[in-house]
């Protein structure tokens, strides 16, 4: 995964949420100084683009690294920024507990029962499987494994059909720049290359095509 970001990074250095992303893999990779330099320049490539929680990430850095006062300010202001992600209240109450701060860290714990009931997630996610079959393996449903009826791919079809309309439907500013850019190209282009294209006519045509005939049906 890191090196998929890292090439998509060589092409576009400019690639904002790529950075980020980087960061959050960095973070997760055990190099906390690479993930807050890369979430760094995500966020001076693009400073007013929402995506993700970078200063949460940055926070949850100095934590690995140890420092805890510049993480504390940092997710301090992460909560600020959106106080419903429930990952740096739990972060800032640990740095709170490591400076000896018991009682802020009380108190952070109990904002964060007010958000979630959930003060310790399950590490299950993290976890390496144990052995080469962590999981049951056995046929699919309906036959052979992996096998799939004309019925399963048309139900396949019909859902991710209905999803995309449904998607350009509820976008109106999509719906419409959709409508309006062909009329424009039409209404303005057309008139002009007409005056351009039908001066002439070109053998073995026995006379030119209106440029709006020609692209209408386009």
């Amino acid at each position: 995964m890191i090196g998929l970001v890292d090439r998509a990074l060589a092409l576009n250095p400019s690639f904002a949420r790529g950075w980020f992303v980087s960061g959050i893999l960095r973070l997760w990779a055990g190099q906390p100084d690479l993930a807050i330099e890369h979430v760094e320049t995500s966020l001076r490539l693009s400073p007013r683009e929402r995506m993700g929680q970078p200063l949460s990430v940055m926070g949850m850095a100095y934590f690995f690294k140890r420092q805890f006062d510049e993480a504390a300010a940092k997710l301090l202001l992460a909560i600020q920024d959106h106080p419903g992600f429930p990952a740096s209240y739990r972060v800032l109450a640990a740095c709170y507990a490591h400076m000896g701060r018991l009682d802020e860290a009380r108190a952070i714990v109990a904002r964060l029962r007010a958000i979630t009931p959930l003060v310790v997630p399950s590490d299950r996610a993290f976890s390496q499987p144990r052995g080469p079959r962590a999981l049951p393996v056995g046929p699919a449903p309906g036959g052979g494994r992996g096998s799939m009826k004309p019925i399963d791919y048309l139900r396949c079809f019909a859902g991710i059909t209905t999803r995309e309309w449904l998607r350009f439907l509820n976008q109106r500013g999509r719906f419409f720049s959709a409508l309006v850019r062909p009329l424009v190209w039409l209404a303005i282009f057309a008139t002009g290359f007409h005056f351009v294209l039908g001066v002439s006519i070109i053998p073995p045509y026995e006379t030119y095509i209106p440029y709006e005939v020609y692209i209408a049906p386009g």
